[in-house]
């Protein structure tokens, strides 16, 4: 059996960071991960569960590389730009 699941909103982007954040021991997670942080790892995941927490994942890798002690929209944006470059590209139809 199959489950797909809807795109969630970008309040429940949040509320699943902010879970996930808590349960890896953060007392705050805006503190490392502002609001704005979280809206834009929202926009780029379209909501997609999966797509989030890779996104997520890594965003904090970028930030970690960059000695930064907070997640940050640029550090989102470098980090779906190098996914994308890894990214398969399928052969064009001939």
């Amino acid at each position: 059996s199959v489950s797909t699941l809807e795109p969630l909103s970008n309040e429940e982007t949040d509320q699943m960071l902010l879970h996930r954040f808590r349960r890896a021991g953060s007392a705050d997670p805006f503190a490392f991960c502002p609001g704005e942080t979280m809206t834009t790892i929202h926009q780029f995941s379209g909501g997609v569960p999966r797509d989030i927490l890779v996104v997520t994942e890594a965003a904090m890798k970028e930030a970690f590389l960059q000695d930064s002690r907070m997640i940050l929209p640029q550090h989102v944006q470098k980090a779906v730009s190098d996914l994308a470059c890894r990214r398969p590209r399928h052969a064009k139809a001939a």
